[in-house]
């Protein structure tokens, strides 16, 4: 049986910014969307924590979010899950981000190439730390990181 901590949640339509800031922090922690206002995570003390602050967030601001958990109990469930944290595009984009560099690093010099080194490394880490359900593409994005880092310094 797997487990998911999930947020459901209605956001008061006049206050964009936290609107906003609800999207955000749910992005950021790598939220799946089950549906419009149901937004999931597999179980654990980090999604616990993180869904808990946007609740807390969204409660203070006059709208309505609560937390639950979810006991998937069908491979079929087990499957949909697994689609909504599919990380492929994401990767794809770093990969297609690192090739680009490799034909551009050179001509940045070596402040300007570092900081761009060190800006798709955090991107490649921030991306792996929410790929709860990694696949080929991951060691294939972080090769492909390595390879530049190498070569690049």
């Amino acid at each position: 049986m797997t487990i998911l901590d999930a947020l459901i949640l209605s956001l008061p339509a006049r206050d964009s910014t936290v609107r906003m800031r609800a999207w955000r922090a749910l992005k950021d922690a790598g939220c799946g969307v089950l549906r419009d206002g149901v937004y999931v995570l597999p179980a654990s003390e980090a999604a616990s924590a993180a869904l808990g602050q946007v609740e807390t967030g969204i409660r203070s601001s006059g709208g309505f979010a609560m937390r639950v958990e979810l006991h998937l109990k069908t491979d079929a469930q087990r499957e949909l899950l697994r689609g909504l944290f599919d990380r492929s595009r994401e990767y794809a984009e770093l990969l297609d981000q690192i090739k680009a560099a490799r034909a551009s690093l050179r001509r940045l010099g070596p402040r300007k190439a570092k900081t761009r080194l060190d800006r798709m490394q955090r991107e490649a880490e921030r991306l792996a730390a929410i790929d709860f359900f990694p696949g080929a593409a991951k060691p294939r994005a972080a090769d492909a990181m390595a390879s530049l880092q190498r070569d690049y310094k």
